[in-house]
């Protein structure tokens, strides 16, 4: 809240406001616009009150303005219907890949504790040592042999 006062042409500049005054040094507290909108009061935190008068171009509607901005919104609304619509298959997809990994997780936990316990078993026979005590790395979980061959 710094006082400042943007009016908005949408048909001309969406992206930044079409005039930008500095009314108040405080902040504004309230904003009030005449029916015809030529007039504008604006109330200031401080109680203060300011009447600004705006141009014929920001005051009056410009040929063809009402249906371009009808057709500018036209177009946003569709737009952000196709993005609610992405998102929403882009959740069900992530849903989908969530279930699937549940399922193959249930399926393959079994069978990596088989597979990790022969690749221990084919370590210590490959390196032609023995584990921890003479074993062989058979159900050796990987915490246990750190702690024991740090102990070594």
């Amino acid at each position: 809240m710094d006082g400042t006062l943007d009016v908005w042409d949408y048909f001309y500049k969406q992206n930044e406001p079409a005039l930008s005054l500095q009314v108040d040094g405080d902040g504004l507290a309230r904003v009030k616009m005449q029916e015809a909108g030529r007039w504008v009061a604006a109330g200031s935190v401080d109680g203060s009150v300011y009447m600004l008068e705006l141009c014929d171009g920001l005051s009056q509607m410009q040929q063809n303005e009402k249906q371009g901005v009808s057709h500018m919104l036209d177009r946003e609304s569709k737009r952000e219907k196709n993005l609610e619509a992405r998102a929403k298959e882009l959740r069900a997809r992530e849903l989908r890949a969530k279930g699937q990994a549940k399922e193959e997780g249930a399926e393959a936990a079994v069978p990596w504790e088989e597979r990790r316990k022969e690749v221990e078993a084919e370590f210590w026979r490959l390196t032609g040592l023995t584990g921890p005590e003479g074993v062989t790395g058979e159900g050796i979980e990987p915490s246990e042999k750190s702690s024991e061959t740090a102990e070594q």
